[in-house]
C-alpha cells in the first residue's frame, strides 16, 4: 500500500509540473519580485554587503537596489530559486539583469550574473554566467541561458542567483541592480 502511495504522489507531482515544462519555463517570469518594488521580498544577502532600495536606482520600475559595504565580489544579494526550478522542472531557463556602477572607477570593475546550483542529487555546486563584461555607470544588460537537467522529486538543496563584481586586488565597488 505504501509503495503504491508512493508512486501515486510522484505521478501526481509530476504531471502537476508537465505543463511548467513547456510553457513557464521560457516565457514568462518566474522571479519573484524581480524590480524590487515589494522592497526586498524573497531576497538576501550573500557575502558581507548592505543595501538600499529606493526610486532613485531605478532603470525601469519604481525601485531599484543599491548594493553597498561590500567586502569582495561575493557581498551581493541573491535570490533562492530552488523551489522555482523544482516546481516548473527541467528544461532551458533564461535569466538576466542590469547593472551599473554607482559612480565612477579609476580601475576596470568586471561583472557577471550568476546562477549557482547545490542540488540533493549531486555533490558540489554547478555553475552558470553571463560572460563578464566591464561595468560603467551606464545600465548593462548580463544574461545566459541554461539547459538544466534535474530530478524535480529530489529537487535542490540551494539555488541562488545573483550578480558578481570585482575590480583589482579586491576591489568591491557599490553597485545598482535592476531588472
Amino acid at each position: 500500500m505504501k509503495k503504491l502511495l508512493s508512486i501515486l504522489l510522484t505521478l501526481t507531482f509530476v504531471l502537476s509540473v508537465l505543463p511548467g515544462i513547456s510553457v513557464f519555463a521560457q516565457t514568462e517570469e518566474l522571479l519573484k519580485n524581480p524590480g524590487f518594488e515589494d522592497g526586498d521580498k524573497n531576497y538576501s544577502t550573500y557575502g558581507q554587503c548592505s543595501y538600499e532600495i529606493a526610486s532613485s536606482f531605478a532603470r525601469t520600475g519604481k525601485k531599484g537596489l543599491l548594493i553597498k559595504d561590500r567586502t569582495s565580489q561575493y557581498g551581493t544579494v541573491a535570490q533562492n530559486i530552488a523551489n522555482i526550478l523544482t516546481v516548473n522542472g527541467p528544461g532551458k531557463y533564461k535569466a538576466s539583469m542590469w547593472v551599473r556602477l554607482q559612480e565612477e572607477s579609476t580601475s576596470p570593475v568586471d561583472c557577471t550574473l550568476t546562477m549557482n546550483i547545490y542540488s540533493n542529487e549531486f555533490s558540489g555546486n554547478k555553475y552558470f554566467s553571463s560572460g563578464k563584461k566591464v561595468l560603467t555607470t551606464q545600465w548593462q544588460q548580463f544574461s545566459f541561458e541554461a539547459d538544466l537537467s534535474f530530478d524535480p522529486i529530489k529537487g535542490f538543496n540551494t539555488a541562488l542567483i545573483y550578480q558578481q563584481s570585482f575590480g583589482a586586488n579586491g576591489y568591491a565597488p557599490n553597485v545598482l541592480v535592476d531588472d
